[in-house]
């Protein structure tokens, strides 16, 4: 598209999921989105990758 520019996503808060970020980071130019989030949002890194051998229940998110 626009070599060198930035692009810069403003969003509803609708769209403040971890995924879009997250595919927003794997592309290849810079890419920037700015969204809102509840005061009372809990952010969690993604879950761990599960080790062969272990038992129960897998997590679903990591630490917060």
């Amino acid at each position: 598209m626009l070599p060198g520019r930035r692009l810069v996503v403003v969003a509803v808060n609708t769209y403040s999921v971890l995924e879009l970020p997250a595919c927003a980071a794997k592309m290849i130019g810079p890419v920037v989105i700015v969204t809102r989030l509840r005061l009372d949002a809990a952010l969690y890194e993604p879950a761990p990758v599960r080790k062969p051998g272990t038992f129960g229940r897998p997590c679903k998110k990591g630490a917060r």
